[in-house]
């Protein structure tokens, strides 16, 4: 099929619209959950410690947060129920354990977990194949690492054409024993660098361990 370019700004969209950009991030989510079993070799390794996103959390408490949890609670998170609500409607997609929209409705999250281990440089990597194969005129405009509560996420920022929609995502990995997690944030491209510290905070929710 063919993807068509449109620079449309995201606050004026209607229902429709809305809904066909939340569906085209889906079509590419909906690939990237068997990423644990795509290619891993050639893949070079990242050394980025990040910058601390853990003080942008800090207000959240039992009394002002709500909290989910993944892999038997080994991941949790925790998430300010005035700013993000979970709306698992969004898609059919089964492995996605959880998708919430923001207050406004200008962005979306995704969370995949899987009970498999996989190195956070292949998951990041691959799952970039994968949106490259689902999508068209994808741009990586940033490879990094956050850290919170002294564990480390990669990250990685990419626009692309999803439903004939310029898109922006942040992505957040997570891989240890007890499996891996992606966080999966996205909004209008032209929105993108104003939400980037609005899904820092919200990634910032997440709990790792005891």
């Amino acid at each position: 099929s063919v993807w068509a370019h449109a620079e449309i700004p995201l606050r004026i969209l209607d229902a429709a619209a809305m809904d066909s950009l939340v569906f085209g991030v889906v079509l590419v989510t909906d690939r990237l959950t068997g990423i644990i079993e795509g290619r891993d070799d050639e893949i070079t390794s990242n050394d980025e410690p990040g910058h601390d996103i853990t003080s942008l959390g800090a207000d959240r408490g039992p009394g002002n947060s709500e909290e989910i949890s993944y892999l038997d609670g080994h991941i949790r998170l925790q998430y300010d129920p005035i700013e993000w609500t979970v709306d698992n409607e969004m898609s059919d997609n089964p492995d996605a354990a959880s998708q919430l929209r923001y207050f406004n409705n200008e962005a979306f999250a995704m969370i995949i977990p899987e009970r498999v281990e996989v190195p956070l440089e292949n998951l990041r990597e691959i799952a970039l194949q994968n949106l490259e194969s689902e999508s068209t005129e994808v741009s990586v405009i940033g490879r990094g690492g956050v850290v919170s509560r002294g564990k480390q996420f990669l990250t990685m920022d990419v626009t692309a054409t999803l439903e004939l929609y310029r898109t922006f995502m942040r992505s957040y990995y997570y891989s240890d024993s007890s499996g891996s997690f992606q966080l999966i944030c996205w909004t209008s491209e032209n929105l993108g660098q104003e939400y980037v510290t609005v899904f820092d905070r919200f990634a910032a929710g997440l709990r790792i361990g005891p």
